[in-house]
């Protein structure tokens, strides 16, 4: 045989009394008792059992400090991942400055020139203006890419527009919305009456 280390066979352990059904043995209990030899251990003792000497050492009661076994969840509950990017400052494009003309490309004031004023911070769009009375272009926000810059340039120097910001842009987005209900609700109103 080529594997000569597997020739020894592993004896399996029998118990003496097998079972034979679950709880059921082979043999009772006085049989057993004679099949150990426990009758010849009880002789040779006179007649009892050999015990062994109880220990008088203090037992130091259990602490009741005791350590708790970790919990784990029962399901696996998802961790939420941490975000660690930081967005960076919207860079403008070189040949968009203050008080640049710009041809606005898509939306309602498509074809329409306005004048830059500034870069807002937080969302990084342009703020720009046509000036309302010269073409309808209220001060809006627009995306630089949304816009082709020419070489018309115009002074706005004297025109104040540091506080301008997302909050600021955002209530007039509220007061014109309402402007407009309004006034729509006044047209109605005339039609009704008349």
């Amino acid at each position: 045989m080529p594997f000569t280390h597997f020739t020894a066979m592993v004896v399996k352990k029998f118990s003496r009394n097998p079972n034979l059904i679950n709880r059921i043995d082979k043999f009772f209990r006085s049989k057993m008792y004679h099949k150990k030899g426990l009758w010849v251990i009880k002789k040779k003792k006179g007649g009892k059992f050999p015990t062994h000497p109880k220990s008088t050492a203090v037992v130091a009661p259990p602490s009741t400090t005791a350590i708790k076994p970790p919990k784990y969840p029962a399901d696996d509950v998802e961790k939420s991942l941490i975000n660690k990017h930081k967005p960076k400052p919207i860079k403008l494009r070189a040949s968009i400055t203050p008080g640049t003309g710009l041809i606005i490309l898509v939306g309602r004031f498509k074809e329409k020139r306005v004048v830059f004023l500034k870069q807002l911070v937080c969302s990084g769009l342009l703020l720009v203006s046509g000036s309302f009375k010269v073409n309808g272009v209220s001060l809006r926000r627009v995306n630089q890419a949304y816009v082709i810059a020419t070489s018309t340039k115009v002074d706005v120097s004297g025109v104040k527009i540091d506080k301008i910001q997302r909050k600021f842009m955002l209530f007039l987005v509220f007061v014109v919305v309402d402007i407009v209900v309004v006034v729509h609700c006044q047209k109605k109103k005339k039609c009704c009456c008349s």
